[in-house]
């Protein structure tokens, strides 16, 4: 089995000194939007962390930026910080991970009370047992349910 590697810890770009910027901000002609730059650095801290080396990340994070700029400039965009997706795809995990015994441990895992644990793990129980009774309603209503129901004579 191989060893684990050391955890790292991720750069943010506002520990990132002017010489660990300048690779970046070489790539940039004077008078470039600051919008932009600033989009451009926050790709190339990324670019960092997940371990490209310094010349490598400015100038793929110069490409994407000039994508970027390319395909959605002199548009209004509102970039969302995304908290509603990060909750669902956490949801997703608790509900993965949940075994029925362990609610108590995934709360402190993810940081939440025991109770918002209960009921991220409840919903698609709930949503299961309503997909069942519907089910289960359209199939009884094939079922004959009495006389009443039979078109043929049984003789009774």
């Amino acid at each position: 089995m191989a060893a684990a590697e050391p955890e790292r810890r991720a750069r943010r770009l506002e520990h990132l000194s002017q010489d660990e910027l300048q690779p970046l901000l070489e790539q940039f002609a004077a008078g470039y939007p600051p919008v932009l730059l600033d989009f451009a650095q926050v790709i190339f801290v990324e670019l960092l962390n997940q371990q490209h080396d310094g010349d490598g990340a400015a100038r793929l994070a110069y490409v994407l930026t000039e994508a970027v700029r390319r395909e959605i400039g002199g548009q209004r965009v509102y970039m969302t910080r995304g908290t509603f997706f990060e909750a669902r795809v956490r949801a997703d995990q608790i509900r993965a991970q949940w075994d029925g015994g362990n609610t108590a441990a995934l709360a402190r895992q993810y940081g939440l009370s025991v109770e918002r644990a209960r009921q991220i793990v409840a919903v698609p129980q709930a949503e299961r047992r309503r997909a069942e009774a519907a089910e289960l309603a359209e199939l009884q209503g094939e079922l004959p349910l009495g006389p009443a129901d039979n078109d043929e004579d049984d003789g009774a």
